[in-house]
């Protein structure tokens, strides 16, 4: 089923307790700054309270004609168990600094899972200019600068300088070279907290696009000793010593579904479906959205009901293309979809030949994706629509995407669902697609299904790039030891 969501779950996890950011603040010498901070300073990283793995962190200093500049080192190892057995995602990033200390030049390289790829962003005065190199070929792309970028070494250094207290708030924004995308992060001040290590001055951060609530605790050097986000898997990032670091480590279980017993009948021939929900420390509704065809309805215990109900085919459809400039988002080729390559082009062309409903074109292109990819139970790594296609097999996730390019290039708007699908006695992750043909309609390519049943559960859905589908894979991330459900006999026997 879909352990890739899981997958770039935990490294989307990874990477945001891998540091902080913030705005400029005064800049003191590099050298001294290094002699501060240099390192290396190792972390243990813990998922669902089982170390799974470590960070490791570094200063330097560079000899440049324009004087001494800052560079950061950061490894980073992930270890964890899913359907498809024991994985490994590891990325070494480096990243150089002006004499603002703002970032003028990033490198990252990982391997998640087997899949090798590198990313260079270079920075000027208004512009990102990213570049991705992957199996499939290098991809570019341009981003504006806010105004209020910065680093992550000036929260650290307003610790270290003691104007961390009451009171005390920042915001800014950041660039993310794993997911690709700028977040604008508020970071207030919470609380003193007195431990071994001293008194530790613990902020709250808030990321404003992931809607991710981050803990930070930071000492009088403005190390960080410790990090966590408590509503994905318990996640965490603890201060250590290089042996703790590098103990052997077997990693978390990460289960691939929510055990709910046998369906009184099948969801996905019925008309209706009726689920009882509970979220521990938290409420349903912020895990399961009310859509279309979902109802989410609180309970006077705090539980809730979830009713699923049938997608339902389009009674008539627009034609090709669709033009709608609200709805441009969704047909953008990108990285992972490639929809203006070749070969996407020469077979969503071949497949759809002179018909022009949009509707019919959708069917047409579902029929073809579901007939020729061979079906893989698990395939965790992230692949592009290119790499899918050369492969010719997948789960999931590699129908979703391929069937994503595919309708991008034939000019119907598409985005990609993550949720849950039941099978035999579980709900499992799993991963669709929604196609605009006049409306928006839920389709499963990978099931061969032209229109979702009610055994569907849409957690989130999003346009189909990388930086729109981490915010989906999240709410996958939140709902992972944390979503209980069970059939509602009561109303699946009416």
């Amino acid at each position: 089923m879909m352990n890739r969501l899981l997958s770039l779950g935990v490294l989307s996890l990874m990477v945001w307790c891998a540091g902080i950011a913030a705005a400029d603040t005064p800049v003191p010498d590099v050298a001294a700054l290094v002699s501060r901070f240099g390192g290396p300073h190792w972390y243990t990283v813990h998922l669902m309270g089982r170390r799974a793995g470590y960070v490791r962190w570094q200063a330097h200093a560079d000899d440049t004609p324009a004087g001494p500049r800052l560079r950061i080192e950061e490894y980073s190892k992930i270890y964890f168990r899913i359907e498809a057995g024991p994985q490994e995602m590891d990325s070494r990033q480096v990243v150089y600094y002006d004499a603002r200390l703002r970032p003028h030049s990033i490198r990252l390289w990982q391997n998640l899972m087997g899949r090798l790829s590198e990313t260079t962003v270079d920075v000027d005065r208004t512009e990102l200019h990213v570049t991705i190199s992957q199996p499939d070929g290098v991809h570019e792309r341009r981003l504006a600068v806010p105004d209020d970028f910065g680093s992550e070494l000036s929260v650290m250094l307003a610790a270290a300088s003691g104007q961390i207290g009451p009171g005390w708030e920042t915001a800014f924004s950041a660039f993310d070279p794993y997911s690709g995308h700028f977040d604008r992060y508020l970071v207030s001040f919470s609380r003193w907290e007195e431990t071994n290590e001293g008194r530790l001055a613990v902020l709250q951060t808030r990321l404003e696009q992931l809607g991710l609530a981050v803990e930070s605790r930071l000492d009088s050097d403005g190390m960080l000793i410790r990090q966590g986000l408590s509503e994905l898997m318990g996640m965490e990032m603890i201060r250590s010593t290089e042996q703790e670091a590098l103990a052997e480590i077997v990693g978390p279980a990460l289960g691939s579904g929510i055990a709910v017993g046998m369906a009184p009948t099948d969801p996905h021939k019925a008309d209706q479906v009726s689920l009882l929900a509970n979220a521990a420390g938290g409420a349903v509704t912020e895990l399961v959205p009310t859509t279309s065809r979902q109802q989410v309805l609180t309970q006077s215990d705090g539980s809730a009901l979830i009713v699923t109900t049938p997608e339902q085919a389009p009674a008539e459809a627009l034609q090709l293309p669709i033009t709608d400039p609200e709805l441009a988002v969704y047909l953008e080729p990108n990285e992972l979809t490639q929809s203006d390559s070749d070969a996407i082009k020469r077979l969503a062309e071949g497949i759809i030949g002179q018909e022009r409903d949009a509707w019919r074109c959708a069917q047409l292109l579902l029929r073809w994706v579901h007939q020729n990819l061979r079906k893989l139970s698990s395939e965790p790594r992230p692949l592009s629509a290119l790499e899918i296609l050369q492969a010719g097999e997948g789960d999931c996730s590699e129908h979703a995407v391929l069937l994503a390019a595919l309708a991008k290039s034939a000019g119907i708007p598409v985005r990609i669902v993550v949720g849950l699908v039941y099978v035999n006695g579980s709900y499992g992750y799993h991963e669709w697609n929604e196609l605009f043909v006049g409306r928006w309609v839920q389709m499963d390519a990978s099931w061969g299904r032209e229109t979702v049943g009610a055994g569907h559960v849409e957690l989130a859905k999003s346009a189909s790039d990388r930086d729109a589908m981490l915010t989906s894979h999240l709410a996958i991330g939140r709902t992972i030891g944390t979503l209980f459900l069970k059939f509602d006999h009561s109303r699946n026997a009416e």
